[in-house]
């Protein structure tokens, strides 16, 4: 692909065009995550992350948001074929994914996860772990459960202080 191609896949066509034109080209990692919606719908979230050579950025972008009806290691490999087969995205463009679940990533630590299924479909798969924010945030949660709330009045509170306060306002 010369420069002039690669520009064009960054321009030119709808959000999720050039999201998938650049998942056809380009190394990427992927990053899951399953919630709730507001009217008690599951979802499950992606986000790719790749470097592009040409515009010397490192790219994250929202692939797409699916419904989901069960979280388990099988309903999610499920969606993602679907998704990948659908949107022709190379499974060998995969190169790591990271989950907040670690039960739905290795279901309990069992040979049946999400982990050990991906390696069908990218043997060369570098990495398959868990999101670090979701374990710094699941460390912080134990951590101030003795607290009995007051630490996030305290930080609530300094973040209303400083949000009304005309000099940090400025800054």
């Amino acid at each position: 692909m010369t420069a002039t191609e690669a520009v064009l896949v960054l321009r030119g066509r709808t959000y999720s065009e050039r999201n998938f034109s650049n998942m056809k080209i380009f190394p990427f990692s992927l990053n899951l995550d399953e919630s709730t919606s507001n009217n008690n719908k599951k979802i499950l979230s992606m986000l790719a992350c790749y470097y592009h050579a040409d515009s010397r950025k490192v790219i994250v972008e929202h692939l797409g948001s699916l419904e989901i009806v069960k979280v388990n290691a099988a309903s999610l490999e499920k969606v993602l074929c679907e998704f990948f087969e659908k949107n022709n995205i190379p499974w060998n463009n995969l190169l790591s994914m990271l989950m907040d679940s670690l039960m739905v990533c290795c279901d309990g630590g069992s040979k049946t996860g999400l982990e050990i299924r991906m390696h069908q479909y990218c043997p060369n798969l570098l990495d398959v772990d868990a999101d670090s924010c979701h374990h710094i945030h699941n460390a912080a949660k134990k951590f101030s459960e003795p607290f009995d709330g007051y630490l996030e009045k305290l930080f609530s509170d300094l973040q209303v202080d400083h949000q009304w306060s005309p000099d940090q306002v400025q800054l």
